[in-house]
Parts: C-alpha cells; sequence; structure tokens
C-alpha cells in the first residue's frame, strides 16, 4: 500500500501542477461584498506563516492566538457560503495558504516524540476554511482536487487520526465474538475509545466529505464544457473540450482522491475506531462529532465512486449499443454476472477494504447509537399506528442513520454479493433487522422521509435474490420488517412516486418465496406487484423500441432520481422481473 500511495501521490502532483499552469492563463477579478477582507486576512496569514517559518519548535501563545484569531475571521466570511466571496478566498490564495498550514501538521507529525508545533484547534479551523470554501461551490471544489490542495487534508488527517493506538483486538479484525464477550471486550475499551478523539479530526473529515459530496453530486454536462460556460469545468483540459474527455478527466482525479485516501490507510484506522463504538454517544462530544464526520466522509467517498460506476456504464452502453442488441439473453445475463462483482473495475481498492473493516463496522456503530437508552417500539401488529407516545431521537443520531443507510445503498451498487455476506453474517443481520424495524416505525412517525426511503431501498438490496436474507426480514418479535413495510401509509399502495420506491422493495422481499408473498397477502394484494412489473417492463419495450436515452426517466420511473429505488440495480433485470411476474401470477390464480 506504501508504494502504491506513493506512486499515486508523484502522479496527483504532477496532474496538479499541470492544472495549474493552465489555471495561471486566465487572469480572474475578485467580486464581493468580502473580497477586500477575504484577501487582507489571507495575506495577513501568509505573513505570520512566514515569519514563524524563520523560527523551530513550538509557536507562542501569543501568534498562536493571533494566527487562530486571522483563521477564525475568515471562517465568519465563508460559513454564509456566498460564491463570490468563495471565489474571492480561491483567487486570493486561500487553498494555497491552508496547504502551508497543513504541511507544518505533515512535517512535525513525522517525528511524534517532539511538541507539537502549532496546537489541534488550529488544525480544526483550517479545515473549517476549507470546508466553507468548498460547500455549495462546485469550481472551489474542482480546483482543490484538479490543483491538489485536497491532498493537504489527507496528509494531516491520517496522523491526526493515528496518535491514539485502538486494541489489539480490534486491529486484527477477527471475526464477531459471541456477545458476552464482545461485550466484556468493548467496556473495557470504552473509556479508553471516549478520550481518543480531538476537534480536529472531525473537521477534517467533514471538509474531505464535502468535497467529494460536491465532486459526486455535480459532474461535468455538456453545457458545462462549451467555450462559453462560465463553469470552472471548462478549465479541465481535454481534447477540443469534448464532453465524454472531460468527464473522464473529472471521473479519474476524484477516483486518485478516494484511491490515495485507500492506499494511505485512512479507512483502516478509521474503521478501527468506529469498531470500537457500541454504546450510546453524549450529544455534543468529540466521539459524537467524530462518528457523524467519519460517516459522512465514508458516504461522500461511495457515492462518487457509485457515481462513477452509473456513468462510465452509461457511457460503455452508448458506445457498444449495436453489440446488445445481437443477443439480449445473453446481454442480460452477462450483466446480471458483471453486476455481481466489480472488484475488477474498482481502482481505488475501496470494496476490498470495505470487506476485510466488515463494511467499518457501521452497522453495529448505528445499532449502539440508536437502540441503547432509546424508546420501545411496539410489538404488536399494527399498535405501532395506534401508539400515541412518540420517540424522540437526536438529529446526530439521524444523521448517523441516513448517512449508514446511504453507504449501504451505494456498497450495493457496486457490490451486491458484498454487502449481502456481510449484512447476512452471523450478529449483523440480527442488529440490522432491528435496526430496519425501529426505523421503519420511528420514520412513519415523523417528518423523516429520506431516512424512510433509504431504509426501504437498503431492505430491498438486502433481499434482492437472497433467500437466506429474505427470510430474515420475515423474522424477530412482530411487526417483522416485512410486516411493517406492508404497513407503511397508504401513499405507497397508491401513489405513484411512494409505489416505486416501495413496490421494487417488496418484490425482492417476496420473490420466488411463498412464504413471505402470503405475510404480505395479509395486509397488501399481489396484483399490486403484478400491475407494477407489467407497467415497468411495457415501457422498458416501448423505451427500447423508441430508443430512448437511459438518461431520460419516463412513465413509472419519472420524477426519481438514480438510485432512491431498487429498479435502479442492475441485478433487478427483465428476466429477473418475468420471473417475478409468473411466480406472483401463478400464486394468485
Amino acid at each position: 500500500m506504501r508504494k502504491r500511495a506513493k506512486k499515486l501521490r508523484i502522479r496527483m502532483a504532477a496532474r496538479g501542477k499541470e492544472f495549474l499552469k493552465r489555471v495561471e492563463l486566465k487572469a480572474p477579478t475578485l467580486n464581493g461584498t468580502n473580497k477586500t477582507k477575504v484577501v487582507r486576512l489571507i495575506k495577513d496569514a501568509n505573513r505570520q506563516l512566514t515569519n514563524q517559518k524563520e523560527c523551530s519548535g513550538p509557536w507562542p501563545a501569543n501568534r498562536v492566538t493571533a494566527f487562530d484569531r486571522t483563521l477564525g475571521e475568515i471562517v465568519r466570511c465563508l460559513e454564509k457560503e456566498a460564491a463570490t466571496d468563495q471565489s474571492a478566498f480561491r483567487i486570493g490564495g486561500g487553498f494555497e495558504m491552508l496547504e502551508r498550514i497543513f504541511e507544518i501538521y505533515f512535517r512535525g507529525d513525522s517525528n511524534p516524540d517532539l511538541p507539537a508545533i502549532l496546537p489541534d484547534r488550529l488544525l480544526g479551523n483550517a479545515a473549517s476554511c476549507f470546508r466553507f470554501a468548498c460547500a455549495g461551490n462546485h469550481d472551489n471544489c474542482v480546483y482543490a482536487v484538479y490543483s491538489n490542495r485536497v491532498m493537504g487534508l489527507v496528509d494531516a488527517l491520517l496522523p491526526q487520526i493515528s496518535k491514539n493506538e485502538v486494541g489489539e483486538a480490534t486491529k486484527s479484525n477477527t471475526p464477531r465474538a459471541a456477545p458476552a464477550s464482545q461485550s466484556k471486550k468493548t467496556t473495557s475499551s470504552l473509556p479508553k475509545v471516549d478520550n481518543m478523539f480531538d476537534p480536529a479530526s472531525p473537521s477534517l473529515l467533514r471538509a474531505l466529505a464535502v468535497t467529494l459530496s460536491m465532486m459526486a453530486g455535480n459532474p461535468p454536462t455538456e453545457e458545462s464544457v462549451k467555450p462559453k460556460s462560465k463553469s470552472f469545468t471548462q478549465m479541465i483540459p481535454a481534447p477540443n473540450n469534448e464532453h465524454r474527455k472531460v468527464l473522464e478527466v473529472y471521473l479519474n482525479r476524484g477516483l486518485d482522491v478516494i484511491s490515495y485516501i485507500v492506499a494511505s490507510r485512512v479507512l483502516d484506522v478509521l474503521g478501527q475506531y468506529l469498531s470500537n463504538v457500541r454504546h450510546e454517544v453524549a450529544p455534543g462530544s468529540n466521539l459524537a462529532a467524530f462518528v457523524e464526520s467519519g460517516l459522512k466522509f465514508l458516504e461522500s467517498a461511495t457515492s462518487f465512486v457509485t457515481m462513477r460506476n452509473r456513468l462510465s456504464a452509461d457511457n460503455h452502453q452508448h458506445a457498444s449499443k449495436h453489440k446488445s442488441a445481437t443477443n439480449n439473453n445473453k446481454t442480460t445475463s452477462c450483466e446480471g454476472d458483471s453486476a455481481v462483482n466489480q472488484w475488477d473495475n474498482d481502482p481505488t481498492q475501496l470494496l476490498p477494504t470495505l470487506q476485510h473493516t466488515e463494511l467499518m463496522g457501521i452497522v453495529s456503530v448505528l445499532y449502539g447509537l440508536l437502540l441503547h437508552g432509546a424508546p420501545e417500539r411496539p410489538t404488536t401488529l399494527r399498535s405501532a399506528a395506534e401508539d400515541e407516545q412518540r420517540a424522540s431521537i437526536q438529529p446526530q443520531t439521524l444523521n448517523v442513520a441516513l448517512a449508514v443507510m446511504k453507504v449501504l445503498n451505494a456498497v450495493a451498487e457496486m457490490d451486491l454479493r458484498l454487502l449481502q455476506a456481510s449484512l447476512g453474517a452471523e450478529g449483523v443481520s440480527l442488529e440490522y433487522r432491528h435496526i430496519c424495524t425501529y426505523l421503519l416505525w420511528y420514520c412513519v412517525q415523523g417528518e423523516h422521509t429520506e431516512l424512510l426511503h433509504e431504509v426501504i431501498v437498503s431492505v430491498g438490496h438486502f433481499t434482492l435474490d437472497n433467500r437466506n436474507n429474505q427470510n430474515i426480514v420475515d423474522s424477530g418479535a412482530q411487526p417483522t420488517v416485512l410486516q411493517q413495510l406492508c404497513l407503511l401509509p397508504f401513499a405507497y399502495f397508491s401513489s405513484a412516486k411512494p409505489m416505486r420506491i416501495l413496490l421494487p422493495t417488496l418484490i425482492a422481499c417476496c420473490h420466488d418465496n411463498p412464504s413471505n408473498l402470503t405475510i404480505m397477502e395479509q395486509e397488501a394484494s399481489a396484483s399490486l406487484l403484478i400491475n407494477f412489473i407489467q407497467t415497468f417492463l411495457e415501457e422498458s419495450t416501448e423505451k427500447q423500441k423508441t430508443k430512448k436515452s437511459d438518461k431520460k426517466r419516463n412513465g413509472i420511473l419519472a420524477d426519481l432520481d438514480r438510485g432512491t429505488s431498487l429498479v435502479d440495480h442492475p441485478l433487478f433485470t427483465t428476466d429477473y422481473l418475468n420471473k417475478s411476474w409468473t411466480f406472483f401470477t401463478d400464486k394468485q390464480s
């Protein structure tokens, strides 16, 4: 891994220099109400860094206070997320100034026996400057990645989160122990874990998460690469600004960042910490901030990789569509096989890391945060709808739950069998089932639609073409996961958009499973699934005849974003749906 990280670092540095030369050819102007103040503060910070460079050892307290005040002023200017002020920060050399700060920590941590040159709070403030400079500003994110300024975040993060050793039992990644022994091991390590986290690490993780999330959510469009476009992506080097080439460069640069993060063992160390969190966390604590930020970071990394896989698949289909028409049956089979395992198409090595860390232990983290000390859910069928007492879960815990579900669904898109094997393992399957039953009950009570939909899609991924996992969702105390899906509000069985989210999951739960179908038919009719499949197949056939682009979603998928329904998974094929339709119609007759 060290050799791989070194090679990636050299390649990224060379590409960063090439990009900066291209940027220097253009001289953008500064605009904004705070442009003078932002640039003045950046110059002041650079002056303080230059003056202190002449001295060795830790900074004196008065200089630390002055520098902390300067960074705090920059944060206050940027936290309004005004695009003009963020652009002024970039043009005024703000990212270069932050890189100098990160280098101080990177050099200082090379010898842990020496006292720190700067306190952790300054590193946290520098990371906050980076985060607010990129929040909602795609141009700044592109600049940070292409110029390689984002590398400073990664270089500062690894030594920061590696300062405290985690227990040897965690390092070895041993199989899950029995509940009693696990509880004993966890209890003995908890006091140590609670004192491991500093305020700087969450800030670094949040800055990386914001950058990767913006990159994942805003890939270059054909309009953005036109010469008259004001988008920063127009400056991405590509022959004649061809959209396909620009997109390829964009995806490769993002993958380089994630590959370097993986090769630098950031995810391994993060997984070691998360695997020690098995209990309720005090809101507002450093540990709570670390867990939330770490999961947001993991969510952003997996989101970028899944976005890349979708766009790469679309481009591949567009380039070889004449080949796919020669043998439909064979193509369907091949698509299913390739979707099962995309490790050969994972240059980041993210999937092997997720496998050997047991999905970073995120299911157990959520189980501990969500269910320890939480109000009990009703365990009688239909009592969930009749119970007037409403549970109260901390917003921070709900944010963690949403991030965990998004990570699980992203992993399912990358490698469904990896996800199903990990969640179906002994111990983890029980935790996952408890989490789903609790969240399905809680989210129906309140306004948590996004989280509810992520849970529904996750259950679909968990059960898709997997009999053992189908049985898990209909086990345990009533109402089971399957029963709760069938007891969702009436809109999920009557309104178009909610139906497109729920019904594919019910199809996955009941496909070729008479027992689960019988349970479902106690609350809902199988004709709903039959009609959905028939409509979906008819629209798919019509789409192929008219040669409509996959990028434009019509009919049953209209107004439904990619990844928000099980129908987007490559294994949810025409062949699979035809078999489901036959099974449901035979049982109904």
